[in-house]
């Protein structure tokens, strides 16, 4: 009996070896889901069109505001997909912002694009007083008052720009060079009140004011 129990039929051995290929067929771990592809996300595209992947902002088109977009990103290109369909690339950019000025209404992206530079470059066409005013309103905080600059000169589109040129030189000369101040001169008309114009062939200091300027009330 001993000796029968140390060595196993035939038959066992092939019932054990069956058990044991069906057990290792039927406990073989599942293979992993297939990876996501590298870099990708889905953002919400915010109210400006930009969405965010990594530490950059990138435009999209404006009609996608408020959609869930899928991102892949790699190292050299930034594909944005909506329901498996190409939307939008971009080069790749580690941080800052990348703005398509296409993606944009044409409202928005002219205020982004009328740049300080560019109104101070109108300005001095249209002349020295204006010129210095709107540099003044940008010589400090210049993206926050860029559009007091850009509303000055779109005064000059409805007032004229010798108009604007005489509102900017007496909201100067009051101390005070805002657009709230030189849409009010052109909207009252009192660009030209209480100075002196230079009469034909004779040389006047510029925007001097009459006496009345500077006391008493007008009657």
């Amino acid at each position: 009996m001993i000796g029968l129990s140390r060595q196993p039929s035939e038959g066992s051995r092939t019932r054990g070896l069956l058990l044991t290929r069906v057990g290792e067929t039927t406990v073989s771990p599942t293979p992993p889901p297939s990876p996501a592809p590298h870099g990708a996300r889905q953002p919400k595209v915010a109210p400006d069109a930009h969405v965010v992947v990594g530490r950059t902002l990138y435009s999209v088109p404006y009609r996608l505001i408020g959609k869930r977009l899928d991102a892949r990103a790699t190292a050299a290109m930034v594909e944005f997909y909506l329901d498996g369909e190409l939307v939008k690339t971009h080069v790749f950019a580690p941080r800052g912002r990348r703005t398509d000025w296409a993606d944009l209404p044409e409202h928005k992206a002219g205020f982004f694009m009328r740049t300080p530079a560019w109104c101070a470059s109108q300005a001095g066409m249209v002349g020295p007083a204006c010129a210095t005013l709107v540099g003044e309103l940008l010589a400090v905080n210049a993206l926050f008052r860029l559009r007091q600059a850009q509303g000055v000169l779109r005064l000059g589109q409805r007032y004229g720009d010798g108009r604007l040129e005489a509102a900017c030189a007496r909201a100067l000369e009051a101390g005070d060079p805002s657009y709230r101040t030189v849409k009010g001169i052109l909207a009252a008309g009192t660009e030209h009140d209480g100075v002196q114009l230079p009469l034909p062939g004779v040389a006047v200091p510029a925007w001097l004011r009459d006496p009345a300027a500077f006391g008493g009330e007008q009657r």
